[in-house]
């Protein structure tokens, strides 16, 4: 496997669900973080949102609101 084609593969590679943008205006992204490392992640790259969340009742829901609410409206 050559340089270039690892380049390649890592240039057209997409992750669906991972800070997708769905939709431009109103900006609308979409992310299936889903643990507190995730959620984390997210709020990094995203100065301020509002955020529609559901989690699964076996996932710290509290940690990855707290993770969130800095940057939430």
């Amino acid at each position: 496997v050559t340089e270039d084609s690892i380049r390649e593969g890592l240039r057209r590679t997409t992750w669906p669900c991972r800070l997708e943008q769905v939709l431009r205006d109103p900006p609308v992204v979409i992310d299936v973080a889903h643990n507190p490392a995730g959620a984390r992640q997210l709020a990094a790259q995203i100065d301020r949102a509002v955020y529609v969340v559901g989690v699964s009742m076996d996932k710290d829901a509290a940690a990855m609101l707290a993770a969130w609410a800095p940057g939430a409206e």
